[in-house]
C-alpha cells in the first residue's frame, strides 16, 4: 500500500500554473512525482536513514490486526468498502530486510 506525499506549498503552486494554461481548462489534474509515492516502510526507511536511528519495528499477524480493530471500528464497513484490504497489505512484511 502506498501513499503520495505532497507538500501544500508544492499544490499551490502547481494550482496557480493551471489557471493561465488552456491544457488545464475543465481537467482534472493529478499530482503524483513518482519519487513521493512510497511504502509505509520506505517512508520508514527513509526515516531512519536521516535521522541516523534505527526504529523499533513490531509485526502482527492479521488475526492480532483485525482482534486489535474490534470494537474500533466496523469492520463489516471495512470489508463492504475495501474488500481486498487485507489482501493488498502486507500484514507479515519481515522488517528485518
Amino acid at each position: 500500500m502506498t501513499a503520495v506525499f505532497l507538500d501544500e506549498d508544492d499544490v499551490a503552486t502547481y494550482t496557480v500554473k493551471t489557471i493561465d494554461d488552456p491544457r488545464t481548462l475543465n481537467k482534472t489534474i493529478y499530482l503524483r512525482p513518482p519519487e513521493n509515492i512510497l511504502s509505509q516502510i520506505e517512508l520508514v526507511q527513509m526515516w531512519e536513514k536521516l535521522s541516523g536511528k534505527e526504529l523499533s519495528k513490531d509485526t502482527i499477524s492479521d488475526q492480532d490486526f483485525l482482534a486489535l480493530m474490534k470494537g474500533m471500528y466496523n469492520l463489516d464497513k471495512i470489508y463492504d468498502l475495501y474488500p481486498n484490504f487485507l489482501q493488498s497489505f502486507n500484514l507479515h512484511h519481515d522488517f528485518s530486510s
